[in-house]
């Protein structure tokens, strides 16, 4: 399985491998296509679970997310040191922690003990760092579609699409949650263990500034090879020419991060779905704009 995804990168870098041999690989190894949920389609998603006035990737946040109406949104995950996904964006834990250190080197208990930091102005106390278990009974409760962003940064990448896998089966999350990534292996390893989740591929321009690898990783040959449902390009990516050439594939769009009401006005006509930090409104960009 990971054998098959770093042949095809090898193959598709005209490196060492016959090409008749590469198609084989890429036959072999090549996950069914999946076709996302029709409720996916034209999302509205709060990122990092709306985190405006509220501690980013907190069930507060979401909550808050949930009150103002609010019907999707998005959570970073990483492992904590006993393989349990844990909901935070950075690897390292001293910007929205009072924590120090990396995530992956402390254990659930650990990270159960740190605060999170508020935003100045901020009513939220006392918010500490959910796993994505707590989550996942939230948007149910809620009633909410919830996107899961798997960090590039996780190491042990089959661990986390089993324990992945484990919560959409435990909390039947078919149709009301999706799995994003920028890694493609993981995103492949994921499909491989259960082909019914919806997968989506994040992608940035530029993205490792090695040419080859950055076409690789928006190429029509990798997504058709990892059978991934949704792509999420860059707000910088997108036209009408990319529009209308991931549509004609059946493949949902998701942009991110469109934050102006200029911005959300002009992706609008694109008729896809957005990833916003102000769902309900207007704002500038965070200053780590990223997914």
């Amino acid at each position: 399985m990971r054998y098959g995804t770093k042949a095809l990168v090898v193959c598709l870098a005209g490196l060492s491998i016959p090409v008749v041999s590469c198609a084989g690989l890429y036959i072999a190894f090549k996950r069914a296509p999946s076709v996302a949920p029709a409720s996916f389609q034209q999302l509205i998603i709060a990122h990092r679970g709306g985190a405006q006035d509220a501690p980013e990737n907190t069930l507060g946040a979401i909550l808050q997310s949930a009150r103002s109406g609010v019907t999707a949104v998005e959570i970073d995950a990483q492992l904590s040191k006993d393989h349990i996904p844990v909901v935070i964006h950075d690897p390292t834990l001293e910007r929205t922690t009072d924590g120090k250190g990396e995530v992956s080197g402390h254990s659930l208990a650990q990270l159960k003990a740190l605060r999170i930091v508020r935003p100045e102005g901020s009513s939220f106390s006392d918010e500490r760092i959910p796993t994505v278990e707590e989550v996942s009974r939230l948007i149910v409760q809620q009633n909410l579609i919830l996107e899961i962003d798997v960090r590039p940064e996780v190491l042990d990448k089959k661990e986390m699409a089993n324990r992945i896998s484990a919560l959409f089966e435990k909390y039947d999350l078919y149709g009301r949650a999706f799995v994003s990534s920028f890694h493609p292996i993981f995103l492949y390893q994921l499909r491989s263990i259960n082909p019914k989740i919806t997968t989506a591929l994040s992608m940035r321009p530029n993205a490792t500034g090695n040419f080859l690898v950055d076409g690789l990783l928006v190429s029509d040959t990798l997504i058709a090879f990892l059978g991934v449902a949704m792509i999420e390009p860059h707000k910088q990516m997108v036209n009408p020419g990319f529009v209308e050439k991931w549509r004609r594939k059946n493949l949902v769009i998701n942009a991110w991060t469109i934050n102006s009401a200029a911005e959300k006005e002009h992706f609008k006509k694109f008729m896809i779905a957005i990833t916003t930090n102000c769902p309900l409104g207007s704002c500038s960009d965070l200053p780590s704009d990223m997914l």
